[in-house]
């Protein structure tokens, strides 16, 4: 029985940094949707001159923003007719607490959200470039991030059980 129970501590610490990990991979993954919706919103802009609840539809209607789950909570309140920043803040506060994005991350899309929509188009195309400047540094750090600390998770989880393991014996 003791050897049952010193394998799950070790299975635990090793799933452990696992967990986080991968948590770095989702940010990445989350990171490149906002940039890749960023991006969207512009052309969509610059194109089209599409409306924000409209664009909004649009998008939502893609499947490539799995990572960004907020944004069909947002388009259902716009549906219910609820104000688009409104809304935006809104979703964003409800889904944040489960996502993969740091709360830096969600302060940027809070104030992107907050100013779409209030300036002429050429106004929220520059609005546009500078959160896809802001968004392509914090998807280079969180890179960054990973490539340093993803193996050291991984590893302290190993030896954490490791050592839970000896101090068992």
């Amino acid at each position: 029985m003791k050897y049952v129970g010193m394998c799950c501590i070790l299975i635990a610490c090793i799933w452990t940094g696992q967990y986080y990990s991968a948590a770095a991979i989702r940010r990445i993954r989350a990171l490149e949707q906002v940039l890749l919706l960023l991006n969207a919103v512009q052309n969509e802009l610059s194109y089209c001159r599409t409306p924000v609840r409209e664009l909004l539809h649009r998008l939502t209607l893609r499947g490539e923003f799995s990572e960004l789950p907020f944004l069909h909570v947002c388009n259902r309140m716009c549906e219910q007719e609820i104000p688009f920043p409104q809304a935006w803040s809104a979703s964003l506060k409800k889904r944040s607490a489960a996502g993969p994005l740091r709360r830096e991350d969600i302060g940027l899309l809070l104030a992107f959200g907050s100013q779409l929509g209030t300036t002429d188009l050429n106004g929220q195309i520059s609005l546009c470039q500078l959160y896809v400047r802001l968004f392509e540094e914090r998807l280079v750090q969180a890179r960054e991030w990973k490539s340093k600390y993803a193996k050291l998770y991984m590893s302290l989880g190993v030896l954490g059980g490791l050592l839970a393991w000896i101090l068992f014996l």
